[in-house]
């Protein structure tokens, strides 16, 4: 599972690396309203290893971007 919430809305964009920064999956490209909201990540097609999931979010109000990444790790 990976969740985000931001206080308005805009543009969302996740994302899925390895840890040599190879794009793996893009797992959400769309509009965003504001709240909170969490997914399901399947990972059993993925390999054993470090992954990372990057969230990138531009907002409706002024343009700005905002990314954030996380680390996380699958074990088969």
């Amino acid at each position: 599972w990976y969740g985000f919430q931001y206080p308005e809305s805009g543009r969302l964009e996740v994302t899925l690396f390895n840890t040599v920064g190879q794009k793996v999956a893009d797992l959400y490209s769309g509009n965003y309203s504001q709240g909170k909201q969490v997914e399901e990540l399947n990972v059993s097609t993925y390999a054993a290893g470090m992954y990372m999931l990057t969230v990138n979010f531009v907002s409706a109000t002024d343009g700005r971007l905002h990314t954030t990444t996380r680390k996380f790790q699958v074990i088969n």
